[in-house]
Order: C-alpha cells, then sequence, then structure tokens
C-alpha cells in the first residue's frame, strides 16, 4: 500500500515539523525518561516481540600505533581499544491512541563494519504508517501530538524508508550504512539521534505523534 507522507526530503521534514509546532497546542504529559545505556529497553506492553536480529557486540576500534616497549617491561604494551559503541534513550514521548507513548530501541550490531544495527520502536498503533529519522542534534520541541526529539537545524533532519507498523504494535527496519545520503553519513565514533514518527488519526489533534529518541555512538 502506497502511504502519502508530507516529509520528502530533509528540508521538507525540518519545514513541516516547524510549521506543526507553531500550530499545536501543549502535548499531553510525557512519559518518564528511560534508563540507559539501552541496547533493548524493557517493553512496557506485554506484545512486545523482538525481530529475529542478534545481538552482535561490534569490534573494538584499536588506537594506531606505534607501540614502544617501557625500560621496564618485557615487550611493547598491547593495543589501546576505544569505545564498542553506545546506544541510550533521551527526550520524551505522549500518550497516543494505543495508550501507550511510543518508545525506540534498537538491536543488532552498532559496529559500521558488520552493517547490522536495527531500528526499533513499540507502542504504536497498529498498522500505522511512519518512518525513522535521524539528526545530528536533540532537541524536545512540540510538534503535532508529541515532541520532536531531534533538531531540525544544522545538519538537518534525514529520513529513512517508510515502514508500517505491525500487530503487535510495533515497527522496525535495519539501517544500511551504504544508502544514507553524503550530509548524513554515519562514521567510526560519531554520535546521531534517532527517532520515529506515526500516523495517529484516533489520536485526535494533528493526528500523528513521535516516540522518544534514541542517542548512538557508532564504532568501527
Amino acid at each position: 500500500m502506497k502511504i502519502a507522507i508530507p516529509f520528502v526530503a530533509p528540508i521538507a521534514l525540518a519545514l513541516g515539523l516547524l510549521a506543526s509546532a507553531q500550530h499545536t497546542s501543549t502535548p499531553a504529559p510525557g512519559r518518564p525518561l528511560m534508563p540507559g545505556p539501552v541496547i533493548i529497553p524493557v517493553p512496557e506492553s506485554p506484545y512486545f516481540h523482538a525481530p529475529e536480529v542478534p545481538l552482535i557486540p561490534g569490534p573494538a576500534t584499536v588506537r594506531e600505533g606505534p607501540f614502544h616497549k617501557a625500560p621496564n617491561l618485557p615487550s611493547a604494551p598491547p593495543p589501546t581499544f576505544s569505545f564498542q559503541g553506545e546506544a541510550q534513550s533521551f527526550c520524551t514521548s505522549t500518550y497516543n491512541s494505543t495508550g501507550f507513548a511510543a518508545w525506540m530501541g534498537c538491536a543488532g550490531s552498532l559496529s559500521l563494519c558488520q552493517n547490522a544495527t536495527c531500528l526499533l520502536v513499540d507502542g504504536v498503533p497498529q498498522f500505522s504508517p511512519g518512518l525513522f529519522f535521524y539528526g545530528g542534534n536533540p532537541a524536545q520541541i512540540p510538534v503535532a501530538n508529541g515532541y520532536l526529539c531531534i533538531s531540525p537545524f544544522h545538519p538537518g533532519l534525514f529520513r529513512l524508508p517508510p515502514v508500517t507498523a505491525n500487530a503487535n504494535m510495533q515497527a522496525h527496519l535495519l539501517l544500511d550504512f551504504d544508502t544514507l545520503p553524503a550530509a548524513g553519513a554515519i562514521t567510526p565514533g560519531s554520535t546521531w539521534y534517532f527517532q520515529y514518527w506515526f500516523r495517529d488519526p484516533l489520536g485526535g489533534g494533528a493526528g500523528s505523534n513521535f516516540s522518544d529518541g534514541m542517542r548512538i555512538t557508532f564504532c568501527q
């Protein structure tokens, strides 16, 4: 089924969200922040079933040498390992027509070499169309029936392919690093902010809402 989504480009997405923010009443009380760091969060509904994406630990990034032997050591020290990648919830989300607040998680690997990061969302209306998007800086702007958790300003907002929620009130998307726009390219050590926008006509108001956000630092 073809779905009509007004966010056809990063600039259009940013302008559309800002325009909505100027004509939206105060959202419902937000859900408290989730504890972090989180890879697959504890579900808020009994219907949660994560997609079959195994959790793969990413390889550590090795700091470039050379490594020198100290006079009192028999050999040179081993390479120094840096971060393994990290995912953590941030911002807040409001209750939608399901009676839950939509929240994000991730599964798979945070390694760019693995190219197997899976974005997850739970607590969205059954069979509702929506999309994941991301940007470089956090925010908390009232938009539609919820909050835009990512700044629409530089470097902008980057939309990912549309997805449709399943009967269990979930949606997921495998993030393909090879198909991202140049301005939104994800590199080792970079931190990006992800969120999910979805249709919710039964929720009244603007007829759409957002999940909370997921801050992800990627590794090699």
